[in-house]
């Protein structure tokens, strides 16, 4: 998620932005396990019908909990749980507000006109001053999108929020932590394809339209069966990037040593001394080839030219 991944980019370490990184997943999970024990607390105290009288999306469950719980006010401004619980939700609506302009707004100024418009060539100072001015112009457009959709449910974007970082995000780290073979194709086709995926499935299912708590409830054009897409996109995801890497694996260098180069000597690199053609012959060979005077083969058994096709045990030389 962008409010938990911005939390990396103020940290100097690596050990630093993982115990920074652990504090906030730790942080989400608690909030998630706490969703699910409210919520089932508010079916068993206030009851499922009443939720869904007062919201069929649920929305109140909360609030109507508080109200519950204390019975000895009257009425929900007499409530001091009742308020408290409202400044808790406002505050932890605004965080997250600032935590995604945040985001959003570092995103424009440092990776698309520092980076793309600007090519690096841009100072720091600069860069801050773009960034306030990101933030300024994500805030209006979140703004002029709110003011007509305020009154549409907005769950099935959260969902599609959750769904992109299973979909996208979990299958590169774990096939970068735990597979040596995951290529950069793979990495592009986990994150695109499953997101393309991902928003596809999320346009065709129930919650986007066709049932009353759907973002368009009035419209009916859904044929996808799953409320929740990341059933079928977070396997897409891993799938994607196994079948990229695979297809994209670069084929291992030959044993005879790549076509054009001379073959190395035997024991280069173990201190003898490569024998060179006689002047005049017409065949002198580059001054790369020429061994080293002494000193053990560092590359181990077995291989004959590293990554470059430079042969393995000589020293190079610019001019050739």
């Amino acid at each position: 998620m962008p409010h938990v991944m911005m939390r990396l980019y103020t940290h100097r370490g690596a050990q630093a932005a993982r115990k920074a990184m652990n504090w906030a997943v730790g942080a989400v999970g608690a909030l998630l396990v706490t969703i699910v024990v409210v919520g089932m607390g508010a079916a068993a105290l206030v009851g499922g019908r009443t939720l869904v009288k007062q919201d069929p999306t649920g929305s109140t469950a909360l609030l109507s909990l508080t109200r519950a719980l204390d019975t000895e006010a009257r009425a929900a401004d007499e409530s001091v749980l009742f308020s408290f619980v409202a400044c808790a939700v406002f505050v932890t609506v605004l965080a997250a507000v600032v935590g995604i302009t945040l985001a959003a707004a570092t995103t424009v100024a440092h990776d698309l006109l520092a980076r793309v418009a600007f090519r690096g060539r841009i100072s720091e100072s600069r860069e801050v001053g773009y960034a306030r001015w990101a933030a300024l112009g994500v805030g209006l457009v979140a703004v002029g999108l709110a003011i007509p959709a305020h009154d549409w449910n907005a769950q099935v974007l959260i969902v599609f929020t959750f769904g992109v970082a299973s979909s996208a995000l979990l299958p590169t780290l774990v096939y970068a932590f735990f597979w040596r073979g995951f290529t950069t194709a793979g990495m592009h086709g986990t994150v695109y394809g499953s997101a393309a995926l991902l928003a596809v499935l999320t346009v065709f299912c129930p919650g986007f339209s066709g049932t009353p708590t759907a973002l368009f409830p009035d419209r009916d054009f859904a044929w996808f069966p799953l409320e929740t897409p990341g059933i079928v996109t977070i396997p897409a995801g891993f799938l994607l990037g196994l079948l990229c890497s695979a297809l994209s694996r670069p084929e291992p260098p030959r044993a005879d040593g790549p076509a054009g180069w001379p073959e190395p000597r035997p024991g280069a690199g173990t201190g003898a001394r490569a024998k060179v053609p006689a002047a005049g012959t017409g065949s002198r060979p580059p001054a790369w080839h020429r061994a080293e005077s002494a000193g053990p083969d560092p590359f181990g058994a077995g291989r004959t030219h590293n990554r470059h096709r430079r042969v393995l045990g000589v020293r190079p030389d610019l001019s050739d």
